[in-house]
Formats: C-alpha cells, structure tokens, sequence
C-alpha cells in the first residue's frame, strides 16, 4: 500500500507540504552522522549504543547497527519491548524499572 505522502519524496517543497505529523529525514545527513559518529568511537576504542528515544524506529536502529553500534539504549520499557519485537537485540534500558509487571515485561519480552 502506497504511503499517503509518497508522492511528494523528492519534490520540490515536498517536505512542506507533507501530512504532520511525520518523520522526514535528509538520507544522505543521516547516512553521514551514522558513519561520522561510529568512526569517532572506532577511533576512540568505544562501543557505540546510541539512545533509541531520539527516533524511536527499528529502521533506524537496523541502520546503526549495520554500521557498527552494538545495540541500543532504550529511556523506557516499552520503547526497549518494540525494539524487541522488531528483532533488535542489545537493549538495556537506562531508567528503573521498579515495579513487579515491569520487572515480569523486562524479563520476558525484552533480550538484554
């Protein structure tokens, strides 16, 4: 099925004129942070787990790890079961999860 929006990808003032809300990104930025930030932690000897509260989509996430990161980091529980499900391993999640279903949920649903 055809998105609502297609139609305006590469036109001219397409993005302003796109249905909100909407994710748009410019491809080729994107590409280059992804690669920019990944060769900095090669360079430094770190791994890269970058924080999924930012886009909030496995797509992206996919691209990342393509490129290198080793997972991702997830602020909530249920941004870190989504990721999950999508098939995204290597999710801690960076606030407390205190209460008996979500410790249940963590331990069940989510692959750390």
């Amino acid at each position: 099925m055809p998105h609502l929006d297609e139609a305006l990808v590469g036109a001219p003032d397409g993005a302003r004129n796109v249905s909100a809300p909407a994710r748009v990104i410019d491809l080729g930025s994107f590409e280059r942070n992804i690669a920019a930030m990944q060769a900095h932690c090669d360079r430094a000897g770190l791994k890269l787990r970058p924080h999924a509260k930012t886009h909030k989509s496995s797509a992206i996430a996919r691209r990342q790890i393509k490129a290198g990161a080793v997972g991702q980091c997830c602020a909530k529980l249920g941004e870190a079961e989504a990721l999950a499900a999508a098939g995204i391993d290597g999710l801690p999640v960076t606030s407390p999860v205190v209460t008996p279903r979500g410790v249940s949920r963590a331990l069940t649903t989510v692959a750390i």
